[in-house]
This record gives structure tokens, sequence and C-alpha cells, in this order.
């Protein structure tokens, strides 16, 4: 018996989310999937643990607790093998692993860097309940120097044929409304006024609200009420210097453009990058409530902080 660990706890999404990795490597395998929290039955001969985040081992430690497994990989018969976005690290999952996969389980290539890579992105749509997830692109266009998915994990951009995505969509509207097109790059997708125009058409609702400040154009601002944008810092030094050169101008002028039709900006912030000067957080803090005020429509600017931690390599 060979089981698939999945490390991501079912309350941290839903009950409806989809993890796309997850399930290209179940039905790959034709794989038992499990919870970290189960107690099986009895000790499987091969364990697939799915780390979507490095500290997600915690999690597969857990499960090798409770199902009496020992975690060293020289005390057991067990095979456990490793993989997901979060084992680009793998120094500390040596003497736990007794393999670490790298890459996309359904690649057909291995990259300059060791990493199982799909060339062509054509997988199908996967449904769970009231949620469509259509996956539009893998790897990312930029490099920020903070993102290890853009500098290591996501690999070469590559984007899936609007045609295709569009055969998707008509294929799943039976099912649902409700789809949420996968990518690191949604606001960067080559075609991305088409769809949204044939999402408008067909009166799909683009659960996508993560975009670049550059790449928010009339189409996402057109149609969706919210969005959630990388700042990382309202200094511009830092941004340029985390190679992310969003000139204040640019964002100031998002800020302009984007209050007029949206009730929802979410901006993701970083705190302890290099070069940071935070007398220009609050200024910007007050330049924001001044563009927000004339607008007559309740409008929620939400500011979360995640602190910045550098990670050797």
């Amino acid at each position: 018996m060979s089981v698939l660990v999945n490390t991501v706890s079912t309350d941290a999404y839903g009950v409806n989310s989809i993890n796309l990795g997850y399930e290209i490597v179940r039905e790959k395998y034709n794989l038992e999937p499990v919870g970290f929290k189960q107690v099986l039955d009895k000790i499987p001969e091969v364990v697939y643990g799915n780390i979507f985040y490095p500290m997600q081992i915690i999690n597969f430690i857990s499960f090798m607790k409770r199902n009496n497994i020992p975690i060293l990989k020289g005390k057991r018969s067990t095979k456990v093998i490793l993989g997901g976005q979060g084992v680009s690290n793998v120094s500390c999952m040596d003497d736990i692993a007794d393999e670490i996969f790298k890459g996309e389980a359904d690649g057909d290539y291995i990259d300059a860097k060791g990493w199982s890579r799909k060339s062509v992105i054509d997988t199908p749509v996967r449904t769970k309940g009231k949620l469509a997830a259509i996956e539009l692109t893998r790897g990312c266009r930029y490099r920020c120097k903070f993102c290890e998915y853009g500098c290591v994990q996501g690999g070469k951009y590559r984007e899936k044929d609007i045609n295709l995505v569009k055969d998707q969509i008509i294929e799943t509207l039976p099912i649902t409304r409700n789809m949420n097109f996968m990518s690191a790059n949604f606001g960067g997708y080559s075609k991305l006024a088409e769809l949204m125009d044939f999402c408008h058409e067909k009166n799909v609702y683009v659960m996508n609200t993560d975009v670049n400040v550059r790449d928010v154009n009339h189409a996402v601002l057109k149609y969706n009420k919210s969005a959630r944008i990388g700042v990382e810092s309202f200094s511009e030094d830092a941004r340029r210097y985390a190679n992310k050169p969003v000139t204040d101008e640019e964002l100031l002028n998002f800020f302009k453009t984007a209050v007029q039709t949206m009730s929802s900006i979410h901006c993701y912030l970083i705190f302890g990058l290099p070069h940071d000067n935070y007398s220009r957080w609050f200024e910007w803090i007050k330049e924001i409530a001044e563009i927000r005020k004339p607008i007559a429509h309740p409008i929620r600017v939400e500011l979360p902080l995640t602190n910045f931690e550098p990670v050797p390599g």
C-alpha cells in the first residue's frame, strides 16, 4: 500500500480548495490520499509527502508519529518520498526522506537546475464542489529577490493557450461558474483582457484577485471589485533593491484608478526588507486615506505584514 500525505490542513483554505500539484501526483501514481492527522489501519510500504511550504515538514513528521513510523530513514522499512514546492532546501529533509522529488510531477524534461518541468501547459480542469480550477500559467515572469517561487521553484514562465482555456471554461459551465485561474502571474497573462471579456460574456465569476501593480490593466479594473497587489514596501528604494522596480508614481496611479470601481484593495507588505524607510510607509497611509476620502462607495484597504526571513543560497 502507498499513500499520499497532504500536509496542508483542510482548515487552511476551506474544504473546497484544490491543491493542483497534490491532485496531479495522486492521479499519476494512483495513490490513496490521506490527511496528516489521519491514523492508518496498517503501516504503508511507501509514503509520499506533499510539502507545500517548508514548515509543513512538521505536519508530515506529525503523521509519521501518529502512525508509529520511525522518522529517521535509517531506522525504518517504510520508504518516504517527499515533493512539492517546499522541498527546494533539501538539507533539512535529508535524514528523513529516502527520495526528494524536485519539480513538477507531470514534467517531460529536466531544467538546468535539475527540476522536472512540463513544456506545454495543457492540464485538465479540476472541480471540487462548486469550485473549478483551471491552470493558466506556471513559473513567474519576475525575479523578485525575496520570492523563492520566482527564483527557484517556478522555473521558466509558461502559459496555457487561450483557446484551450476558453474550451475548458465552456466544459465547466454546467458544473459551476466559480472559477480560479491558477497562476502566480494572473495579471501578467498575455491574453488577460481576452480572458476577462470572455468570462464576462459567459457570466463566469473570476476568483483571482492577486495581481502585480504593473499588470493591472483595464480588464481587471473594469470587472473585478477586489484586488490583491504585491506592494511589498512603500519605499521605492526597497522595492528597487528587491528587484521589484514599481515606481511611486505607478503605485499612486494604481490607487487613484482602483478606488473608482473596487470595494476591496489588499496590499501585501513585507517587514524587514533591506534599504527600507518606514517613514515613507506612514506617508503612504495618509496619501491612500486622502485618495479614498472623496469616494462615495464603501472601500476597504488592507495592509497585512509578513516578516522578511533571508534563506541562504
